[in-house]
């Protein structure tokens, strides 16, 4: 028998991640792949995942907060500076926001108002009581997050570089987070 040669070429291609993008593909598969459609179905170990959820969340637009400063850090803009970027809290974070663009963020509308309910939730969750979150809750917070991301960019005139990957793990539109009620 004669071995025929058999020629073929295949190309491969991954995303490169990054710590915002690794996190919300991380977050996103816990929420839509994990944990149950719904809150009837909720176990002890879901509810755990669901804080975990949460904490994420919020982590997402600190770390966006955080990316978008540093180039105006690095240029020293509205008094910003690598130091200070790096010891600045999530409320210090949008303080510098609006100083560097000169427009006010306007807090009490959404998503923002959602960013701060989940905020002061996941500050409860991790320094004060395992506070109880639910699946609406933690879909809720990862919309939340996501919208408040997007716009914190927009403020500042920057593309949002994340949309290819919300792009290749879509979430659905969910209720705010400062809508869901919280036990």
């Amino acid at each position: 028998m004669t071995l025929r040669s058999v020629s073929a070429s295949f190309t491969i291609k991954w995303s490169v991640h990054d710590s915002w993008s690794e996190l919300y593909v991380g977050i996103r598969r816990v929420v839509y792949s994990l944990l149950p459609a719904d809150i009837a179905s909720q176990t002890p170990e879901d509810s755990a995942l669901c804080q975990l959820g949460l904490v994420g969340a919020s982590n997402l637009v600190e770390v966006a907060l955080f990316k978008l400063l540093q180039p105006f850090a690095a240029s020293g803009a509205g008094g910003l500076t690598p130091k200070k970027l790096e010891n600045a809290g999530y409320a210090e974070m949008l303080e510098y926001l609006e100083k560097v663009t000169g427009k006010p963020l306007h807090r009490d509308e959404q998503p923002f108002k959602s960013t701060e309910t989940l905020r002061k939730r996941r500050n409860a969750t991790i320094h004060k009581s395992s506070a109880i979150a639910t699946v609406p809750m933690v879909r809720a917070a990862l919309f939340s997050a996501v919208e408040g991301c997007r716009r914190i960019y927009l403020h500042a005139g920057i593309m949002f570089p994340y949309e290819s990957f919300l792009a290749k793990y879509p979430i659905p539109s969910e209720s705010w987070f400062s809508d869901v009620p919280l036990p």
